[in-house]
């Protein structure tokens, strides 16, 4: 099975004030500019909805009005979070994957190996943010202005001879998390906002 990781560089404060407003001009705007991907994700997962499951939009609303959420949907909970971070944020443009399950794992080695102290793995938790429901399926976390700052300084303090060491495959894994983090430069008080899954 293959895993994704879809980022965003995002005011995650500004998404979580959104979380329980029951503001409607919120729904109708996200709902608005996510239209085709609500439509897709209905498309994917017909059947579910057929039994009882939110859909895109439905779900994307109760996370707007702070509920009433049933755990069950607690990924089309983390969907609709998603959906919001995408529009108030910058997508990175990064879909990363399909990978194996313990690729991330090896990278945040490599980065222990070269003294960075961020890793892959911390957007793979598995609380949901602003209050939602946990999830058992799929991962969310963030790196923050100043993990980042200080990774990038940690990065350009290693040797070439230390990232020589490495395996060539997640040194280029690294080298991703450094253009992530490079991003943040654009945006001052963004973090980046990472969805597993």
């Amino acid at each position: 099975m293959g895993y994704y990781l879809n980022l965003y560089l995002v005011d995650l404060d500004a998404v979580d004030a959104m979380v329980g407003s029951g503001d409607q001009s919120h729904i109708d705007r996200i709902a608005g500019e996510c239209a085709e991907e609500l439509a897709a994700s209905d498309g994917s997962c017909a059947d579910r909805i057929a039994a009882g499951a939110p859909t895109a939009a439905e779900a994307l609303a109760t996370v707007i009005e702070g509920g009433p959420f049933e755990h069950r949907y607690a990924n089309d909970y983390l969907d609709a979070y998603e959906s919001i971070c995408s529009v108030i944020g910058v997508d990175l443009d990064t879909v990363w994957g399909p990978f194996e399950f313990d690729w991330p794992a090896r990278v945040d080695k490599g980065l222990t190996a070269l003294g960075i102290r961020v890793g892959v793995r911390m957007f793979a938790g598995t609380r949901l943010p602003g209050g939602l429901p946990d999830s058992n399926h799929a991962g969310f976390g963030s790196w923050t202005e100043q993990d980042c700052l200080d990774a990038l300084q940690q990065w350009e303090a290693t040797r070439p001879e230390q990232r020589a060491e490495l395996d060539p495959d997640v040194l280029e894994g690294i080298e991703d998390c450094v253009a992530w983090m490079r991003e943040v430069k654009r945006f001052p008080g963004a973090r980046i906002a990472g969805f597993w899954g």
